[in-house]
């Protein structure tokens, strides 16, 4: 079957048949299971497709919002690799499932996905439809548990905070993490002065950095996007904010606790020596920032 063929036309009955062993729908209780099977029969987006050994399930950089369920077969991952080229980076056997950095993070496949066994059947379930999955607690913790590590990884390999650290501090980084969301601009994330107590990573959108004056005027220094940090300067000296962040409009953080991260420092300290150059950075470029483009900044966005 190819992937541009209609969906597989099974009964919910025999949808359930291939879910009910697989995490997170054994938990569902039977109301949760059955308004799931009702949003599959009316057609809500939740539809079964069918690849064959070797087919391209979806291309790397596509736009594919969809949680997407293994209940038979394989899925690989394959992906450019340095210094070893084009080849398979990872696998997802029957019963796993990905898709979550695009159905919940509005991000693009990053790898192609390629089917690994003949008759290997991938059950969509689109952003929109997602509430019929999150209605069960087991559920949600599972998704968002899994989007969380997947997110942090993501970034950690932009990011020249994490550039060099083993794989073994992102692995004790995460669990500490916490994912928020906001939908509206002006909204203060951290306030000049106020002790600073985290670390933020900008997974989605824009953040405002704004300095105030001993004369009591303000200046925008800087909007910091996707794949950049603040907070960190407070954070390392355990002294007050020096500039209040406030959203510039919808975005997606990665809050880290200071206590954590300081903690986590003391095991990888090219981490500490890593944000310690930054800081020195950005007090610099803070400096030499002129009225005239801090107005330009302001007005921008």
């Amino acid at each position: 079957m190819s992937e541009t063929d209609p969906p597989l036309s099974i009964s919910p009955a025999q949808l359930w048949e291939r879910l009910e062993h697989i995490e997170p729908f054994p938990h569902f209780s039977e109301e949760q299971k059955q308004n799931f099977l009702h949003a599959y029969e009316r057609g809500e987006g939740i539809r079964l497709k069918i690849f064959g050994n070797a087919e391209l399930v979806c291309k790397k950089g596509e736009y594919e919002l969809d949680l997407c369920f293994i209940l038979a077969g394989v899925a690989d991952l394959f992906d450019e690799v340095a210094g070893k080229g084009y080849g398979k980076v990872a696998s997802f056997p029957a019963g796993a499932f990905y898709g979550e950095l695009g159905a919940l993070g509005g991000l693009p496949r990053s790898t192609d996905v390629i089917a690994g066994a003949d008759q290997t059947e991938i059950l969509y379930i689109p952003n929109y439809a997602l509430k019929f999955i999150n209605s069960n607690v087991e559920a949600r913790t599972l998704i968002m548990d899994r989007y969380r590590d997947r997110a942090v990884r993501a970034i950690a390999n932009a990011i020249d905070l994490f550039e060099g650290v083993p794989r073994s501090f992102i692995d004790n980084l995460i669990p500490h993490c916490e994912i928020e969301r906001y939908d509206l601009r002006g909204i203060t994330l951290i306030k000049q002065g106020e002790e600073g107590d985290a670390l933020y990573l900008v997974r989605d959108g824009f953040v405002q950095v704004v300095r105030e004056r001993e004369d009591g005027t303000k200046r925008v220094t800087a909007y910091l996007r996707s794949g950049e940090y603040f907070g960190e300067m407070a954070l390392l000296g355990g002294g007050k904010r020096y500039a209040s962040v406030l959203t510039a409009g919808k975005c997606e953080l990665i809050k880290i606790p200071r206590a954590d991260f300081l903690e986590l420092c003391k095991e990888f300290p090219a981490v500490e020596q890593s944000v310690r150059a930054t800081i020195e950075r950005r007090y610099h470029e803070e400096e030499q920032l002129t009225p005239e483009m801090s107005r330009l900044l302001e007005t921008s966005g």
